[in-house]
């Protein structure tokens, strides 16, 4: 799976922390070129890794309640997603059939990845499957119903997409996916 219109770390970063409101946060980040997800620092202070930081300019600015998870289990599915996110989906080459279809059998009873309402994990999920599903053909993304459904919502938030062109879906089904592979 080809990825065109790869966004890399920093530009992802730089536009989740607009997306959140917390573009008067940027300073205090270090997103120099080259950075990545993992070793990304606040310029004072140890704290590492953008899931970190992100989670505490959020709770930091009063957003935690919502976005960072309702209750503890949700708390702990946005950690685990955003973790996710860090080992299987920054790495284009990464993003496997496996991977997607993991993704796809975890969305059948939930709407969004910590359950029934939009948390960090979300967007961050987004920006990085951007490209890969702007790369599929209408019968590779009806291979992941679940997943095309969610990316299909998530991407009707205009100020999450920016610029980025809306990846087109099929309004009804092109192909009958149960026996395409057998």
């Amino acid at each position: 799976m080809g990825a065109t219109g790869k966004l890399d770390d920093v530009e992802i970063m730089k536009r989740l922390l607009k997306y959140f409101g917390l573009t008067d946060s940027l300073n205090l980040v270090n997103l120099s070129k080259g950075t990545t997800m993992k070793d990304v620092r606040l310029k004072a202070g140890d704290l590492q890794g953008f899931n970190y930081i992100l989670i505490e300019l959020v709770n930091t600015k009063g957003l935690g309640l919502n976005l960072s998870g309702r209750s503890a289990e949700q708390r702990a599915l946005v950690h685990q997603w955003l973790q996710y996110n860090i080992l299987h989906l920054t790495d284009k080459t990464s993003i496997t059939e496996y991977v997607l279809k993991e993704m796809d059998s975890y969305l059948v009873p939930c709407t969004f990845f910590a359950g029934h309402n939009l948390t960090l994990a979300d967007p961050v999920i987004y920006l990085s499957l951007y490209p890969v599903f702007m790369d599929m053909s209408f019968q590779e993304k009806e291979k992941y119903p679940n997943l095309s459904r969610w990316f299909r919502l998530i991407q009707e938030d205009s100020e999450l997409r920016g610029k980025n062109k809306k990846v087109p879906f099929a309004s009804v089904p092109l192909y009958n996916t149960t026996n395409l592979f057998h």
